[in-house]
């Protein structure tokens, strides 16, 4: 798989981004507090008894797809939207194939796709895949650097001046085919 990031050094900056947050950090999951959660929320299914088991249920279910139990988001009556919660190991190939498949898009086409399926990838974590795409880096054009013109200032009359030729080739006057204008460049006379 040929990718325009660097996993490695996609999973060292988010490696970074997570030790920059709180210890109580809800969003990210290494595999260990994964499979804590997952297990914690099957164990409140079966004896619901504390107030922790409550909440853990109105946050977090589970879903089992071919023997593999996943956690997602308790679906609401009417709704058939799945979200999943997935750990911080899965971030880059999401990410990878959500990106390419919608061609390079953006933070906000990629934000608007990811959020439809997946419940704990955040702004952060798309702007730090964004920000490794050197595709993406490419696209965007490097800023313009102002010039910025200094101003000619004269002291003295006829010190510095702006000279044009004016082409009289097709209507010479005798021998004469231009004609040469100097301008004063303090008083702007002729």
């Amino acid at each position: 798989m040929d990718t325009a990031v660097n996993r490695d050094l996609f999973s060292e900056k988010l490696n970074a981004l997570i030790a920059s947050k709180r210890e109580d950090n809800c969003f990210y999951f290494s595999q260990e507090k994964y499979s804590k959660i997952l297990s914690e929320v099957i164990s409140a299914t079966t004896k619901c008894s504390t107030p922790l088991d409550y909440s853990r249920l109105r946050r977090f279910d589970v879903l089992k797809i071919n023997d593999e139990e996943k956690l997602i988001v308790p679906l609401k009556p009417g709704k058939t939207n799945i979200q999943y919660f997935v750990t911080n190991d899965e971030f880059f190939s999401i990410l990878f194939e959500t990106h390419t498949r919608i061609g390079h898009g953006g933070r906000t086409r990629m934000l608007k796709d990811l959020q439809v399926e997946y419940k704990n990838i955040t702004y952060e974590v798309v702007m730090l895949y964004l920000k490794l795409c050197k595709q993406c880096q490419m696209k965007h054009r490097a800023p313009k650097k102002g010039i910025v013109v200094k101003p000619m200032v004269s002291s003295e009359l006829n010190s510095k001046c702006q000279v044009d030729l004016i082409d009289l080739q097709s209507h010479r006057d005798g021998a004469y085919k231009f004609i040469m204008v100097c301008q004063d460049h303090l008083t702007k006379f002729v």
